[in-house]
């Protein structure tokens, strides 16, 4: 059963995620 924590840990590290992508790569997107 998918918790709303669960969610929430979920989208933290793919914002995570996402920041550091657009931190190596530079803002091209």
């Amino acid at each position: 059963m998918i918790t709303q924590k669960y969610l929430d840990d979920l989208t933290y590290e793919i914002i995570g995620c996402a920041i550091e992508v657009h931190k190596t790569l530079g803002p091209i997107w």
